[in-house]
């Protein structure tokens, strides 16, 4: 399977394996491939580490296409930067193809903190519901 890893508006870089897509008539155009059947999300926390040379980059990579989940790595370690991560994936849910009702938020062990106090201010500041967060190494 196919997965794209590209950079977000700036804020860090999305692992994103390759839609399920079907056939869809459209009225004047006929038919078109359009992704369907939308994936979870995962905010992963790792302190800005996971860039074009992450070491581990081939390993995430795999387990993003394996599982069909979109990882959204942020650069920034501050909550209320890491939540611009949120909203652009809620801002952009239909067009990245994933359930911005099914978000969660993994992190390195060493960033545990960093990604609960994400959580915490998602609960607060936007209503969401994320659970809490969870350790995730490779």
């Amino acid at each position: 399977m196919k997965v794209d890893v590209y950079e977000y508006d700036g804020k860090g870089i999305v692992i994103d394996p390759e839609s399920d897509m079907k056939e869809r008539t459209v009225i004047l155009i006929g038919k078109q491939m359009v992704k369907c059947n939308p994936r979870p999300a995962v905010i992963y926390v790792t302190g800005g580490k996971v860039d074009a040379g992450y070491d581990k980059l081939e390993e995430l990579k795999a387990c993003c296409g394996e599982n069909k989940v979109v990882f959204f790595c942020p650069t920034a370690t501050d909550a209320e930067e890491m939540a611009e991560t949120y909203t652009y994936l809620k801002k952009n849910a239909m067009e990245l193809n994933v359930k911005p009702e099914e978000v969660s938020v993994k992190c390195l062990p060493e960033c545990k903190e960093a990604a609960q106090e994400l959580v915490d201010y998602l609960v607060d500041e936007f209503d969401a519901e994320v659970d809490d967060a969870e350790e995730f190494a490779l």
